[in-house]
C-alpha cells in the first residue's frame, strides 16, 4: 500500500503497528486490560492488564476525555461521546478519565487508500479504531502532546489471527 499525505491517520498507542511501519521498528507487546461493556454503559475489568490512553474492544473505542471532548467540539455531527466509568470489582478500583467515542463514518480495510480526506473528518475501522483526516490531526496535535504514548500514523493496523 502506498501512503500519501491525504490518507487518514490512525490515532493509536505507541507500540501498535501498521502495515507501513511493520518492518521499520521492533514491536513491544503490551496487554491492555480486558473489558466488558455492561448494559449500564459502564465497563468492567475482567482481566488485568496495562492501561493505555486508548483502549479498544470489538465494538468500542475508549480515549482520554480531554481528547474526546476536543474531537466532539471540532466535529460535532460526526461523533458521539459518552463519559464512562471503568471499574474492577475485585479491588474496588475505578477509572473515570475515559470517554467512549462513537464515530459515524466507517470504512473497510480495502478502501483505506480511496478515502477522501478533505477538511475535518473522523472515520472508524472495524468499530474499534479511530482514524482522522490530516487536517483534524493537525488540530489535535497540541492536545495529543500531553499523552506521550499516543501517536498518529498512516496505514492500517497489522491484523493478526
Amino acid at each position: 500500500m502506498i501512503n500519501n499525505t491525504n490518507n487518514p491517520y490512525w490515532i493509536c498507542n505507541i507500540g501498535d503497528t501498521t502495515s507501513v511501519d511493520y518492518y521499520e521498528q521492533s514491536v513491544t507487546l503490551v496487554f491492555p486490560p480486558r473489558l466488558i461493556k455492561l448494559t449500564s454503559g459502564e465497563f468492567q475489568v475482567t482481566e488485568i492488564g496495562t492501561f493505555q490512553p486508548i483502549l479498544r474492544g470489538n465494538d468500542y473505542i475508549l480515549i482520554p476525555r480531554k481528547i474526546a471532548h476536543r474531537i466532539k467540539h471540532l466535529i460535532p455531527n460526526q461523533v458521539n461521546i459518552k463519559d464512562i466509568r471503568i471499574f474492577r470489582r475485585a479491588t474496588n478500583q475505578e477509572w473515570l478519565d475515559y470517554s467512549e467515542i462513537i464515530i459515524k463514518k466507517e470504512f473497510l480495510v480495502k478502501d483505506y487508500s480511496k478515502i477522501e480526506c478533505q477538511g475535518l473528518q473522523a472515520y472508524c475501522l472495524m468499530k474499534s479504531m479511530l482514524y482522522v483526516s490530516p487536517e483534524l490531526k493537525t488540530k489535535l496535535e497540541e492536545d495529543l502532546k500531553e499523552f506521550t504514548t499516543i501517536k498518529a500514523v498512516q496505514g492500517i493496523p497489522i491484523l493478526g489471527g
